[in-house]
């Protein structure tokens, strides 16, 4: 699940040039520093892990249940 989300906020800065503005207005561009990346990354990271963690129990609930509950 933490792979899953990673892949997807990569995709979701890779996707829009409104959130790499964002990015590169929260690190400056012209210093290599991950940690003020990784602390800038890390709220979108949580949500979308928390997002992937309720796909994966909607669908374990969902096979659980017969057809038409």
């Amino acid at each position: 699940m933490e792979t899953a989300a990673a892949i997807l906020v990569q995709a979701l800065f890779a996707s829009s040039d409104e959130l790499r503005r964002q990015l590169n207005m929260a690190v400056d561009p012209t210093t290599t520093n991950p940690q003020a990346a990784a602390t800038f990354l890390k709220p979108w990271y949580q949500a979308v892990l928390m997002m992937v963690k309720s796909a994966e129990h909607f669908d374990q609930s969902a096979t659980s249940h017969p057809a038409g509950f």
